[in-house]
Formats: C-alpha cells, structure tokens, sequence
C-alpha cells in the first residue's frame, strides 16, 4: 500500500509540475500577445512602420522642405512637361546662377543620364524660365548638393531621428528584453 500511495503522490505531483509549466507557458503567451497590441499600437499611434519614401505624404513634405532649401530644385519643380530621363537628369544635378548663364552642374558618374536626348529636353525646358545661356559641366566632384542627394539626406536623418526616438520607448525596450528583437536602423523595420 505504501509503494502505491507513493506512485500516486509521485504521479500528483508530476501532474502539479506539469499543470505550473503549462501555466507559466500561457502565462508567457499572454504577455507576447499583449506586448505585440502594445507595439502594434505604437506603430499605429506615431506612424513608424509606414515611414517610407513611397509614402505620398513623406514624399510631399520632403519635396516641401526641399523646396525651401534648394533654389535648384524649386525651379525644376516649375517644369511641368519633363519627360522621365530629361527629370532624372535634373534631380541628380545642381546649378549656380550667374548674371550671363546658368551652369548645370552633372557628376562623372552619372553621365549615363544624358542619354536619349534627355539635355536637349532640360535645355528647352530651362530656357522656358530663363533666357540666359545653359551649359552642362560634367565633374568628378561637385560641392553643391543635388536634390536626389537632399532627399536622400533629409530621408536618412529623418531615418535617424526616428531610430533615436524608437531606442528610447521605454515598451520598446521591454520588446527587445524579452522577445531580442531590434530595429533596421536604414528603415526601421523590426529584425
């Protein structure tokens, strides 16, 4: 009687283990999910997984910005009928306005962008807003940003500022405790 009252007591408390194991297993669920709501809510609240440039609103208050810090980029925006090379060429080069021309300024890297008669349609378009002589300078190295390069800055820095603030979630740190995750810092996608 003694050895079955033994196995019995062996057996409850194997079960009693067992049942605290799957307890503490749905415990730990419960808290992923909640803690995947809390993120979720982040996300949704301070807008971070949708920050891309294929968002039509980023895009709008980059251009916005642009505007205001390069004349070059304002005056392309003034050219309404640029067909897709001529405005590719545009955005990847930069220009300084003297009194007699205007020198469009193009990396040596990005010569492959003068292909398809794509100066000859910035040109035409250029001498809509100005009557000054236009003539394209290929350089190896140019001091002047181009708006591609003030987007792509702008972008990054925005890219920055977001990773900085989404370090310092006081939930977020409480995601990665528990579940190592970690963020992108090129675009803030969860890894």
């Amino acid at each position: 009687m003694n050895n079955i009252t033994n196995l019995l007591l062996k057996n409850k408390n194997e079960l009693f283990e067992n049942k605290k194991k799957i307890i503490s297993l749905e415990q730990k669920e419960n808290k992923k999910n909640i803690y995947i709501q809390i993120i979720n809510l982040i996300s949704k609240k301070n807008n971070y997984q949708s920050k891309s440039l294929k968002n039509k609103n980023i895009t709008i208050k980059l251009q916005e910005t642009i505007k205001k810090i390069d004349p070059w980029y304002k005056k392309i925006c003034k050219l309404k009928t640029l067909t897709g090379n001529a405005k590719k060429l545009a955005m990847h080069t930069s220009y300084k306005n003297t009194l007699t021309c205007w020198y469009i300024y193009l990396n040596d890297k990005k010569k492959h962008l003068i292909q398809n008669n794509a100066w000859i349609i910035l040109k035409k378009e250029l001498h809509k807003i100005t009557k000054k002589k236009i003539q394209l300078i290929t350089e190896k190295k140019i001091n002047i940003l181009t708006p591609y390069e003030w987007f792509h800055k702008i972008y990054e820095e925005r890219i920055f500022k977001e990773y900085s603030l989404l370090q310092k979630d006081p939930n977020i740190k409480v995601l990665k405790k528990f579940f190592n995750i970690d963020f992108a810092k090129h675009n803030i996608n969860l890894i």
